[in-house]
This record gives structure tokens, sequence and C-alpha cells, in this order.
């Protein structure tokens, strides 16, 4: 994969991930993302003598590896909402004895229960969107047969794309190289 898609990869990644926790991360790969496109916009128009040549499989696989991504931030953001020793400070240190269990008051499974994800605040709402995603991603497919079968005229028409056409650098004049 080129290092380019993977520094976007890895930007969006961890983003994603502590971004729920953390919210000054989303400016800050906001900046970050911004940053790659221009010095990629003035490295293909200043420096490289020929641009980079990427096939639509290199393109494909990062989109089909992004997708992903919303399952960190949906996922995390709700464990991060709902962990009693990350958003009060009643829980940070053990009460009573020091050889006592520590005892946060959270267990994962009262999270998963309604009554626990719907008082938690926004943590419900998380974890509604994460359980829709989930379904969305792995019945994308039967979905989308479904869709065709049934309304056929939203679909979007498959374009072919005219491949005989030589590449961009070959196609210019001498004036315009």
């Amino acid at each position: 994969m080129h290092y380019k898609y993977s520094s976007v990869m890895n930007i969006v990644f961890i983003t994603m991930m502590f971004g729920a926790g953390l919210p000054v991360l989303f400016p800050i790969a906001a900046a970050s993302l911004t940053v790659l496109f221009c010095l990629e916009k003035f490295m293909l128009y200043y420096i490289y003598k020929q641009p980079p040549v990427y096939d639509e499989r290199l393109n494909n696989s990062v989109l089909s590896n992004l997708d992903k991504a919303p399952f960190f931030l949906l996922g995390f953001g709700y464990w991060m909402l709902t962990n009693l020793q990350l958003i009060e400070n009643e829980y940070l240190t053990p009460v009573g004895r020091k050889s006592d269990p520590f005892m946060a008051g959270h267990t994962w499974y009262n999270a998963l229960t309604p009554s626990g994800a719907f008082k938690s605040g926004p943590a419900g709402v998380l974890l509604i969107f994460f359980l829709c995603y989930f379904v969305y991603i792995f019945l994308r497919g039967p979905l989308e047969y479904i869709s065709s079968f049934c309304c056929k005229s939203m679909m979007m028409k498959a374009y072919s794309i005219n491949e005989e056409i030589d590449l961009y650098q070959n196609c210019l004049d001498e004036h315009d190289k």
C-alpha cells in the first residue's frame, strides 16, 4: 500500500479510536489531512517528474478498510462514555482497606442492558448506531440485492470506462508538458 494512503488510514483510525475521549483529535486530524492533501498537490504539480500511477484496486482496498473506522468510534466511544472511571472522580481510588479489591461500580454486562445503556447519557445513542452500522456492514450484500429487486428505478447504472486512452502525461502536447 502506498505510504500516503497508510498515513491517511493511520490518522483516521487513531482519531476514531480515541476521538470520543479526546475530542481535540478531530481538529488535529482535519489539520493533518489538510496538510497531507496540500503536500500531495504541491508534489504532484512541482516535484514529480511523472505522476504516480495508481490503479483502482489500491483505492478500493483503502476505501473498503476505511468503512470499518466508524466501528472504532462507536465501540470505543460507547465504552468511554459508560466507563465510570473515565467520566467520574468518585471511582479513581479504592474505598476501604488497601487489601480489598478495587470495585469501580462498572461491569461490562451492565452497560449492555437497556437500562444501563440509556442511563449513561449519549452512550445509548452510540450503542444504537453501532448495532445499526454492524447490521448494515454485514448485511450490505443482501440488502443491495433486495433493494435492486424492489426499486430498480432508483439503482445507479454501471458506467463503462474507456481504458484505451493513453496515460495523461502522454496525451499532452509539448507546450503543456
